[in-house]
């Protein structure tokens, strides 16, 4: 489960960084 909070974390960050 931690890994797949992780991974969501990071695509949000990727996709505030592409919005951004």
């Amino acid at each position: 489960m931690l890994a797949l909070f992780a991974g969501f974390v990071g695509l949000v960050r990727t996709f505030g960084a592409g919005v951004v």
